[in-house]
């Protein structure tokens, strides 16, 4: 194993074990009754701290693709990590009075953090394996989703022991830690190393047989605002925002529709837990598929699995309902996780970052506006029929998407 190999597996492993980290701030809907308690807040009023960060996560990428191209991966990680452990801290230090802070420390500024630290892994792990982008990319944003599941219980202990504020303190002090632990080491290859990792991918693409590697629509790296002057562009915004609605809809209510269907309450508690892996899961061996397979033939996949399994939750019961539940969070993290290929592969990766900070637009419409629209039409049976209609609508997006693509191969 050469020098090169071993730095780049230090990154990926860093960064991975920092994603775990970030993954906190998606845990709010932990908080949501202790806070309402400690800070005599209406409920409703807290849970919309978690569509602040949702909004906010995706500016954070953004900037962290801006600013990563001119501090460097390493700072802005650092910037990233540190914003959201400052926000996290600073709820701690929220007025009784004053619960709306938390939107602001929370949810604005711990989601722009996280969504700047987030971008910058995914950005410099997939830099040192273009062999194998779609395997780098799904260990990072596997990691990330795997927090839920492995740090809730443990913030539920905490919960349990220690006041809310109390709580809100120790996470920070566990973000500082990490970030601090872990980001001086994520960064892009200098000079030389990607001079070696560019003769290495050469040699194999050279030897490789064909149809084993797939090719980018554009062979440029085009900047943001090149980028939103493509069609593409539209179509793959698009695309994330009708094939993350299945999720966005089915899990909040998951634990409270499975009550209906048959199951008990202590088995909707550990639907919870299942759905959390089977994210984790979806975003850890998808992309694996995207060195041999277009990505854009993945999410078609998706899209025709997050279909059926809508159709199929408008009647199912039991075992079924399970299965079909979790289907649909699998989907979700494979999208999550191939994603940022199709940004790469279409506009270069040069400012991908930037570009699907953007792109991940659709990702804010579809958490922040898509589940309260489908909530209007009524009960869960016109809504599962509502996400069939607008999963189905994906895969003639990704279709649409795959031709204009044909047409741009080189």
């Amino acid at each position: 194993m050469n020098t090169t190999i071993k730095r780049g597996l230090r990154v990926l492993i860093t960064g991975a074990t920092l994603q775990l980290f970030l993954g906190v701030v998606y845990i709010w809907g932990m908080f949501v009754l202790p806070v309402s308690e400690t800070f005599n807040w209406y409920a409703g009023y807290a849970r919309l701290t978690s569509s602040f960060m949702l909004g906010h996560f995706p500016l954070g990428m953004f900037l962290g693709g801006k600013l990563a191209i001119r501090m460097g991966a390493t700072k802005t990680t650092l910037l990233g990590g540190t914003m959201m452990g400052a926000g996290v801290f600073l709820a701690s230090l929220t007025p009784l009075s004053m619960p709306w802070l938390i939107f602001i420390t929370y949810g604005a500024f711990a989601g722009t953090g996280a969504g700047i630290a987030y971008i910058t892994v995914l950005a410099a792990v997939p830099r040192w394996f273009p062999r194998r982008r779609g395997i780098a990319t799904g260990i990072c944003v596997g990691a990330f989703a795997l927090s839920i599941s492995i740090f809730a219980p443990i913030v539920q202990i905490m919960l349990y022991n220690f006041e809310v504020q109390t709580v809100f303190m120790m996470l920070a002090a566990v973000i500082f830690a990490a970030t601090l632990v872990f980001a001086p080491h994520v960064r892009y290859p200098n000079k030389e190393e990607a001079e070696e990792i560019s003769r290495e991918y050469t040699k194999f693409t050279e030897t490789a047989k064909a149809g084993t590697i797939i090719s980018t629509a554009h062979s440029v790296n085009f900047s943001t605002k090149e980028m939103i002057k493509q069609k593409e562009f539209y179509v793959i915004t698009f695309s994330l925002l009708l094939g993350t609605v299945a999720f966005m809809v089915v899990n909040p209510s998951a634990a409270t529709l499975s009550l209906y269907r048959g199951l008990d309450v202590g088995f909707a508690t550990y639907l919870v837990m299942i759905m959390g892996f089977s994210n984790a899961f979806g975003r850890f061996l998808v992309p694996a598929f995207s060195s041999k397979v277009r990505s854009e033939i993945i999410v078609l996949a998706i899209m025709v699995a997050n279909t059926l399994a809508a159709i199929g939750l408008i009647f199912a019961e039991g075992t079924l309902f399970v299965l079909l539940v979790t289907i649909i969070p699998i989907s979700f993290g494979a999208i999550l996780a191939v994603f940022p290929l199709i940004v790469g592969d279409y506009f270069g990766t040069a400012n991908v970052g930037a570009n699907y900070g953007i792109v991940g637009a659709g990702f804010s419409v579809s958490a922040l506006l898509m589940p309260g629209l489908i909530a209007l039409l009524g009960g869960y049976t016109i809504q599962f029929m509502a996400v069939a209609f607008i999963s189905f609508a994906g895969i003639l997006n990704i279709l649409l998407l795959m031709k204009m693509g044909n047409k741009k191969k080189l």
